[in-house]
C-alpha cells in the first residue's frame, strides 16, 4: 500500500507539473499575440493599441497576478517591456495642454504589475538605464497638478517598486527630471505607506493598487477556449445564457451583436460611378465617332442608350 500511495502521489505531482507547464505555455502564447499586435499597431490601423493593452490587463489580472505565474519566458518579457515603454509616455492634446493618453496609463500600470509579479520582467527592467526609464515612464507628468488620483497613485507605486527591487534605482530622483522632483516628492508623501523607502522609510513590500473595476475578456483569448471555459469567462451559462444583469455592461463594452450600418453614399458619386462604367465609356466614344463621321442619328441613338443604361443603373443603385 505504501508503494501504491507513493506512486499515486508521484502521478499527482506529475499531473500538477504538467498542468502548470500547459498553463504557462498558454499564457505565454496569449502574451505573445498581444506583444506582436502592439508592435504592428503603428503600421496597421486595424489594430487598436487600447484594446490590446486592455487584453494584457485582463491576462495579468486573471492569469498572472497574485503569484499565479511568477516565471515566464525571458525573451518574451524583454519584448513586452519594450512594447509597454513605447506607450507609457504617449500624450495627446495641443502643445500647451498635453495629457497622457489612456493607452499610456494602462501601459504604465502594466509595467508596474509585471515588475511586481514576474521575475524575468524584473530582470529586463534591471537592464534598463535610469535615463531610459526617466524618459519612458514620464513619472513627472503623472505627478503634475493636472494629473488624476489614479495616475498619481500608480506613479507612487511604481517608484516604490523600482526603489525597493533594484539597487541601481534606489534613489527615486534618478528616475525623475529635476524640474518635476518637487511634484513627485509631494505625491510620494501623499501616497506613502508604512516603511516606504521612496518617502524616506525602511522599505515595506510595495504593491500596485488593486483593480477597482471589471475587466472584460479580450477577443484574443477566445480561440483556445471550449464552450464551458468561455461561459465561465463571461460569467454566463451554456444552458441558460447570460443573466440579464450582465447584458448591459457587456453590450456597453463590446457593442451590440449587429453589423454596423453602411455609411451613406453620395448620389453624385453613384452617378459618376455609372458614367465611369467601361461599356458606357465605349458607347460615349462611339457616339463621338459617329458625330465626327457625320452620322448624328446614329450618335443620338447611342447617346440615348447611354442615358437609359445610366438611368437604370443609378435607380437600382439608389434603391439598394
Amino acid at each position: 500500500r505504501t508503494g501504491a500511495a507513493a506512486g499515486a502521489s508521484d502521478a499527482a505531482e506529475l499531473r500538477s507539473v504538467s498542468v502548470k507547464l500547459d498553463g504557462r505555455a498558454s499564457i505565454e502564447h496569449q502574451l505573445d499575440i498581444h506583444v506582436l499586435d502592439l508592435a504592428e499597431a503603428a503600421d496597421n490601423e486595424d489594430i487598436a493599441p487600447l484594446e490590446v493593452l486592455q487584453g494584457l490587463r485582463y491576462v495579468m489580472e486573471y492569469r498572472i497576478s497574485g503569484g499565479k505565474m511568477p516565471s515566464l519566458d525571458p525573451d518574451l518579457m524583454a519584448r513586452l517591456l519594450e512594447a509597454l515603454l513605447h506607450y507609457t509616455a504617449d500624450v495627446t492634446g495641443s502643445l500647451l495642454s498635453k495629457k497622457l493618453t489612456e493607452e499610456a496609463d494602462i501601459a504604465f500600470t502594466l509595467f508596474g504589475e509585471f515588475t511586481q509579479e514576474v521575475d524575468e520582467f524584473r530582470a529586463a527592467v534591471g537592464r534598463q538605464s535610469a535615463t531610459d526609464l526617466r524618459r519612458a515612464l514620464a513619472v513627472g507628468r503623472r505627478c503634475a497638478a493636472g494629473a488624476s488620483d489614479d495616475q498619481r497613485q500608480d506613479a507612487a507605486a511604481v517608484l516604490r517598486l523600482l526603489t525597493t527591487r533594484f539597487v541601481q534605482f534606489r534613489d527615486w530622483r534618478d528616475l525623475v527630471a529635476r524640474e518635476d522632483q518637487n511634484d513627485v516628492a509631494s505625491v510620494l508623501k501623499e501616497f506613502a505607506v508604512a516603511g516606504d523607502a521612496a518617502a524616506g522609510g525602511d522599505g515595506a513590500a510595495p504593491v500596485m493598487p488593486p483593480v477597482d473595476h471589471e475587466l472584460f475578456p479580450p477577443p484574443a483569448l477566445y480561440f483556445d477556449k471550449n464552450a464551458k471555459k468561455l461561459a465561465d469567462m463571461f460569467q454566463s451559462d451554456v444552458a441558460s445564457g447570460l443573466a440579464s444583469s450582465r447584458v448591459a455592461a457587456l453590450a456597453d463594452f463590446y457593442g451590440r451583436n449587429a453589423l454596423p450600418a453602411p455609411a451613406p453614399r453620395s448620389t453624385l458619386l453613384m452617378l459618376l460611378e455609372q458614367l465611369s462604367n467601361f461599356m458606357v465609356i465605349i458607347l460615349i466614344l462611339a457616339a463621338v465617332a459617329e458625330f465626327a463621321t457625320g452620322d448624328p442619328k446614329a450618335a443620338a441613338v447611342l447617346l440615348a442608350v447611354v442615358v437609359l443604361n445610366v438611368t437604370i443603373g443609378f435607380v437600382q443603385e439608389l434603391k439598394a
